[in-house]
């Protein structure tokens, strides 16, 4: 069975193309600099205590991310007045949403009013960072963060094992497509969870997804010179990533 953190990360950077914070509420910025642990980024410092400075590129278009692993998440809604489910731990006077898991480690991702600000030039960070690693002064396993994407607030859920299940109540009026389970205005309460791993319920200020470079030195093919193989700046992959336990 594939560990919660190892099947979050690569299952949102195969569907989002971002590797995921965890856990997904730790707080990151850019220019962070870490190693990843068991397959856990841990923050080392900011690229700015090594001296470089940076300008920040403004993502002024807001982006509303919704995303559940394939045919494992389904969500049903009960209005206010309504005849509960049997065993359901809503009442009849409450409103609310009832999301359920059929296999272990599925995933729900919600995130509304989302930006994603990035470092400016990174062709120059790259040659700069690129020069510290050649003089020793930029560890191997480092990687830089380029970018990250700010939500204004996210749900986040992921099962233990199948037969998961989460209830949300809400305030006020809604409407099944009326209310996004992201959103830290509409008054959302956990009522009942079963077989959950992590439980984030409209909480703001996250920064769940990031992208991350670092340096690598090319693969050489055969009869290729070492001098073209040398160190270069690249975008980070799962496959950079150190799951060792």
């Amino acid at each position: 069975m594939s560990s919660p953190h190892r099947q979050y990360t690569k299952e949102l950077y195969t569907q989002l193309a971002y590797t995921a914070t965890w856990l997904p509420g730790v707080p990151l910025c850019l220019g962070d600099v870490g190693t990843f642990t068991k397959g856990i980024f841990e923050r080392v410092m900011n690229i700015k205590e090594l001296g470089i400075s940076f300008d920040v590129r403004q993502d002024k278009t807001p982006s509303q991310i919704d995303y559940s692993s394939e045919r494992a998440v389904s969500i049903s809604f009960k209005a206010a007045g309504e005849t509960p489910k049997p065993m359901s731990q809503l009442t009849v006077s409450q409103a609310g949403f009832t999301i359920e898991m059929t296999r272990d480690n599925a995933i729900m991702f919600q995130a509304v009013e989302t930006y994603s600000p990035s470092i400016e030039d990174q062709v120059s960070l790259g040659k700069r960072i690129v020069r510290l690693y050649k003089g020793e002064k930029w560890r191997p396993e480092y990687f830089v963060i380029t970018e990250i994407l700010v939500a204004k607030s996210a749900t986040i859920l992921i099962s233990s094992a199948a037969k998961a299940q989460v209830e949300i109540s809400v305030t006020g009026s809604v409407t099944p497509g009326g209310l996004n389970l992201a959103d830290i205005n509409a008054g959302l309460r956990l009522e009942h969870s079963r077989n959950m791993h992590t439980r984030i319920i409209a909480t703001g200020g996250l920064t769940p997804l990031f992208k991350a470079r670092c340096v690598k030195k090319k693969k050489l093919r055969p009869g290729e010179l070492e001098f073209r193989g040398g160190p270069g700046f690249h975008e980070m992959t799962p496959e950079d990533i150190d799951y060792e336990e």
